[in-house]
C-alpha cells in the first residue's frame, strides 16, 4: 500500500480516476482499413467456388483482417478472413488502393454481385476512462 499526500484536491481526483480507469476492462472499437468494389464475378470451373474480381477503393486488403460483404447498404456476410487473395494469378498477402484483385471470403459460398462492396476491418482494444469529475465541474 502506498500513502500519498496532496496539496491540491484535483490532483487527488485525477489519481483516483487514473486508478479506477486502470481497473476497467478495455472496450473494443472497429476500424475500417480497406474497401473494395466488386467489378466482376468469376466462377471456377474446377470447383464450385466463386471469386469476386475487385478494385481496392480505400486502404488495403490483407489476409489477417475481418471482412464484411455489403449489398445495397446492408451487411449480408461478416467473415473472419479470406480464403483467397490474388493479384492477377498470383497469391498475395496484401493488395493496396487502386489495385485489382480476386477475393474469396472465408466461409462465404453464396454469390457475389457486381457493385457489392467488401469492407476490411479490424477490432482494436481501446482503454476505457471514467468520466472526469474535474471536467464536469464547469
Amino acid at each position: 500500500m502506498r500513502i500519498r499526500s496532496y496539496d491540491i484536491i484535483y490532483r487527488l481526483l485525477e489519481d483516483v480516476e487514473d486508478m479506477l480507469s486502470a481497473e476497467m476492462e478495455p472496450g473494443h472499437e472497429e476500424r475500417v482499413v480497406g474497401t473494395a468494389e466488386v467489378k466482376q464475378v468469376f466462377e471456377m470451373t474446377s470447383r464450385s467456388d466463386v471469386i469476386a474480381g475487385c478494385i481496392i477503393t480505400m486502404g488495403e486488403f490483407t489476409r489477417a483482417n475481418k471482412y464484411r460483404l455489403i449489398r445495397d447498404g446492408h451487411t449480408i456476410a461478416d467473415v473472419q478472413g479470406l480464403s483467397s487473395l490474388k493479384h492477377f494469378k498470383d497469391d498475395v498477402r496484401i493488395v493496396k488502393k487502386g489495385s485489382e484483385c480476386g477475393v474469396m471470403l472465408k466461409g462465404w459460398s453464396e454469390d457475389y454481385q457486381q457493385g457489392d462492396k467488401i469492407e476490411a476491418y479490424e477490432i482494436e482494444a481501446v482503454p476505457r476512462r471514467i468520466k472526469s469529475v474535474i471536467d464536469s465541474r464547469a
